[in-house]
């Protein structure tokens, strides 16, 4: 081939690859100018490779129009080089499809209708044969560059190329159409050919959304929807993530819907974990509304599990998620023997007791879970003290019994005389997995102690129920009270002839007391009250020096005093005087006065001989008088 031979056709083929990019411009909302008249082939020859850079450009909204002549640009404003690092990765493969479309090249290029069936047909073209360079993906800056690609030779002076995006991110909404580009190319003044041939496809981005339904389970209830839960969302690995903020660096704080749900919304490629907050339900001790509690997979720790990715290619694992609160463990303890009105008791009585707990539907995710009782002042174990534990849906329904050693373990400690029962093993693993969302009862019984228990002052068994749930140590509170109580006598006479006036207090007075089985109280050494048939074995009460005595260790009711011995001088009562135990009766003083139906009724002689004393006397005085007034008159 001559000179002017090689000149013509290069002429025309710079005016055909101009051409051609000049529509795919046109396809990708580029601007490419064909300067390829201005090219003086006679003082330069074509390379033998060309470099093609593809730039990659992301915008938002509408598309902008870039004037692409096969040079580097400066962008406009309104887009900016791809992120791969928030939108994901994208990636261009390069297929020489010079030979494939041989048959519609000729003298004057590709046609427009040529290059339009090229990019709608361009899987057809990408085969492995038709592939000069592997995929390679976008670089940070938004690049990717093909070099040294075959460009002219005296054997083959012009190739044709597709450049299609084989690697897309769910984060673009479309991927970028197939560009046809035809090599050699003329510089932007047409006096020589490009090295670097630069194309800029462009592509509207988007941000992604995950959604998390928020649950909360009752004790041994299905889960159900939870409103007004928050949640603060953080980006990068549990426990050292950075706190995902508004634009203007306000913080996030989501709050679940009437149906349970949040979206996170604008996100882009990285990991991502929520982090729950407080709420007006939700507590880290169960005190907010229906008592659920703060989970430990929802913390800012290495332990959350509240996780998800957006990977680079725009997919979201896991596509959704939902999040369950569970209630705090509830429990109570009741006193099921002794006065109905107020769990009163006799001194040294047996006292049962009833405590209840209410295990958490997620009892097995718990590190710690025991009870421990401890009686107060005026409460003893017997030596025979037994606790049985049974489970069931209530209180009430069916029991299933619970074994020691097997499904909880039982300790006592000796220094502080407490019962322990736990229901974890030593390595904090829940011994019987049935106990999950139901009522575990415990039974036993106490006494009252004489020696310490006190009238009318409240005798308490506390309890404390320790849980954690991962989210640190929690403990209920709680205790069931019982009482004894007493009474507070003064023997005292009649008075002058059993009016009262002239009283005097009466020691020596011995008394039984009857409840109203007609049983007699018996108190033994150590105070513990009981009750016999029997009054010859019953314990006798004196009146002291001062006319008092007291009766103590007593449940409320009524009773009756019966006066066995009558003080030195005075007659025995007719009558049982009836009294009431009740929380107020050992704060004040019943009198027990003589019998005042008559003079004689209590036998008192010295009172009987002063009174006919002064009528003997008056008998005499009178007398005198009399007989002086006889005297007179005569």
């Amino acid at each position: 081939m001559d000179s002017n031979s090689l000149k013509t056709k290069t002429s025309k083929l710079l005016v055909i690859g101009v051409a051609v990019l000049a529509l795919l411009g046109a396809l990708l909302g580029l601007s490419l100018q064909n300067n390829s008249s201005k090219v003086h082939a006679d003082n330069t020859t074509p390379s033998s490779t060309v470099d093609i850079t593809v730039h990659k450009l992301q915008y938002t909204g509408t598309a902008p129009s870039i004037d692409n002549d096969g040079s580097e640009l400066s962008l406009p404003s309104t887009v900016s080089a791809y992120d791969p690092s928030k939108y994901g990765d994208v990636g261009f493969t390069v297929y020489d499809i010079t030979s494939g479309v041989s048959s519609k090249y000729s003298t004057d290029g590709l046609t427009n209708g040529d290059i339009s069936e090229i990019v709608e047909n361009a899987s057809t073209y990408e085969t492995d044969a038709n592939k000069v360079a592997n995929q390679k993906d976008v670089g940070t800056d938004g690049t990717v560059t093909f070099s040294d690609l075959p460009n002219y030779s005296s054997s083959q002076n012009h190739h044709v190329y597709l450049i299609a995006e084989t690697k897309s991110s769910k984060l673009i909404k479309t991927t970028a159409q197939p560009m046809v580009i035809v090599t050699p190319m003329t510089n932007s003044t047409g006096d020589g050919y490009l090295s670097t041939v630069n194309v800029y496809p462009k592509n509207e981005i988007q941000t992604l959304s995950f959604t998390l339904t928020k649950q909360a389970e009752k004790n041994g209830q299905s889960a159900a929807a939870l409103a007004g839960a928050k949640f603060l969302l953080y980006k990068g690995t549990p426990g050292s993530g950075t706190q995902v903020t508004n634009s203007d660096g306000s913080e996030v704080e989501l709050t679940t819907d009437d149906n349970g749900k949040i979206k996170a919304t604008n996100l882009t490629v990285g990991s991502y974990y929520f982090v729950e907050e407080a709420s007006d339900d939700v507590s880290t001790d169960g005190s907010a509304g229906d008592g659920y509690l703060l989970g430990k997979d929802a913390l800012n720790d290495a332990n959350n599990k509240l996780t998800f990715t957006i990977g680079s290619d725009g997919n979201v694992t896991p596509t959704d998620q939902t999040y369950i609160n569970y209630q705090k463990p509830a429990s109570t303890k009741t006193v099921t023997n002794g006065s109905s009105t107020d769990n009163s008791f006799d001194q040294g009585a047996t006292v049962k007791y009833q405590a209840t707990i209410t295990a958490p539907n997620n009892i097995s995710d718990y590190t710690e879970f025991n009870w421990v009782d401890t009686p107060g002042t005026g409460l003893k174990y017997s030596s025979d003290t037994a606790f049985t534990l049974t489970y069931g849906d209530s209180v009430d329904g069916t029991q299933t019994a619970l074994t020691k050693s097997t499904d909880y373990n039982l300790t006592y400690d000796t220094d502080n005389k407490t019962y322990k029962i736990d229901f974890l093993d030593s390595s904090n693993q829940l011994l019987n997995s049935s106990l999950a969302g139901k009522v575990v009862t415990i039974s036993y019984s106490m006494a009252l102690d004489p020696t310490t228990a006190k009238v009318a002052t409240d005798i308490d068994n506390n309890y404390n129920l320790n849980w954690n749930n991962g989210t640190g140590k929690n403990t209920n509170t709680g205790k069931a009270t019982v009482y004894t109580y007493g009474a507070q006598f003064i023997k005292k006479s009649a008075g002058i002839l059993g009016t009262g006036t002239g009283n005097s207090a009466l020691s020596g007075a011995e008394f039984v007391v009857r409840n109203s089985n007609s049983e007699y109280l018996k108190q033994i050494s150590d105070g513990t009250s009981n009750w016999v048939s029997s009054q010859d074995d019953a314990t006798v009460f004196t009146s002291g020096t001062d006319g008092t005595f007291s009766v103590e260790g007593l449940a409320k009711g009524a009773y009756s005093l019966k006066e066995i011995k009558a003080p030195t001088g005075y007659q025995l009562r007719t009558s049982d005087l009836s009294f009431t135990v009740d929380e107020s009766s050992n704060s004040k003083t019943i009198e027990v006065d003589d019998n005042a139906k008559g003079l004689l009724s209590t036998g008192s002689q010295w009172l009987m001989l002063i009174i006919a004393l002064v009528i003997v006397i008056g008998t005499t005085l009178g007398v005198k008088e009399y007989r002086k007034a006889r005297k007179v008159n005569a």
